[in-house]
This record gives structure tokens, sequence and C-alpha cells, in this order.
């Protein structure tokens, strides 16, 4: 099993709340997650939805990866492209299409 571990999500106000990642994304430099520091930090409230980028791999299948923070190499753009598990249990290439930032409660 793969697990999940706790990270920090920084939010666009660079308030760093605590979230819980796929283990192995959560070691994934292109994605901005940081698992330092974690402990006493409040949980991304449970409304709010974190930024994203939508890719689509090789097979025109489109797949989503969260984003840690907005220094994070997908969310900049120096990033085109993001590894992730498909259902085959394969790790495959997405290249990214689109940016969906985050939603908060004072932001719809």
């Amino acid at each position: 099993m793969r697990g999940r571990t706790w990270c920090l999500y920084v939010s666009d106000e660079q308030v760093a709340y605590a979230l819980e990642v796929d283990s192995d994304y959560a070691l994934d430099p292109v994605r901005g997650w940081n698992t330092q520091n974690v402990a006493g930090r409040p949980p991304l409230p449970r409304a709010w939805k974190p930024r994203i980028v939508v890719g689509q791999d090789q097979d025109g299948n489109r797949v989503r990866a969260r984003v840690g923070s907005t220094a994070a190499p997908l969310w900049t753009g120096d990033a085109t492209t993001f590894l992730f598990e498909g259902n085959d249990l394969q790790t495959h290439t997405a290249t990214v299409l689109s940016r969906l930032g985050e939603k908060t409660a004072r932001r719809p």
C-alpha cells in the first residue's frame, strides 16, 4: 500500500494548512508539497477545494493533480507534465491542459 502523508497546503493568502496527500505524490517535487512542520497546523477547511492542475494522458484521459503551493513548478508552468498512477497500477505521464485555482468559503 502506498499510504497517505500529512503535508502543508499553502493557500493563495500564504496560510499553511495540513492536508492528507497520497505518499507518492507528496514526494513529487513538481507538485509543491512540504512534509516539514505539519504538526499543529489546522486542517484545510472542509468546504475548501485545493488548487489543481488538469492534464491529459497518452490515451486522451483527463486526470487531475492537487498542487500544494503557488510556487510549485506545476502551478508556475515550469513543469508541463506530471506523473500519476493509473488504474492499471502503472505510472503514466499527463500533459498539463489547464490550472484551476483554489475555492474557499470567501471566494466562490
